[in-house]
């Protein structure tokens, strides 16, 4: 099985030929003379490059399309970092429901334990990081 990414960018004008999509039909024809699945993750603009491709239509199991970050999906990234506590939770899921998603719970936990030093991170250094990477949610962090 191969995972890529940001697959929305393998839609990109090709500058030698002007074609669209020629990434995407290289990476089908791959995967289906080496017989392995391909999943493609993306923004909302792979729905618009896999639709213009009926060999990638024709081809696909089950579009998956993600709304929003759930709770629980924060708290199963926080679980066991020090960063879990029902107050942590709800300040990262605010952050998480803002682009970047859980990319920007990731930074923040790991920017709280750099401002935690030596010590054990706690709520404080957690709000800290939002707040030193300007993802507050509107209103106070209290």
């Amino acid at each position: 099985m191969m995972i890529v990414d940001e697959a929305q960018y393998l839609d990109q004008k090709n500058r030698r030929t002007g074609k669209c999509g020629e990434a995407l039909e290289w990476l089908r024809g791959m995967a289906e003379t080496g017989g392995f699945p391909v999943v493609l993750c993306g923004d909302s603009n792979l729905i618009a490059a896999v639709s213009s491709m009926p060999q990638l239509q024709s081809r696909m199991r089950r579009p998956v399309v993600i709304e929003g970050v759930r709770p629980k999906d924060v708290e199963a990234l926080a679980s066991g970092t020090g960063r879990d506590s029902p107050e942590a939770v709800k300040a990262l899921a605010a952050v998480a429901r803002k682009r970047g998603g859980l990319r920007n719970v990731e930074n923040i936990i790991r920017r709280a334990g750099l401002f935690a030093g030596r010590d054990v991170p706690n709520l404080s250094h957690l709000k800290a990081a939002i707040l030193d990477m300007k993802l507050a949610p509107k209103g106070d962090l209290k």
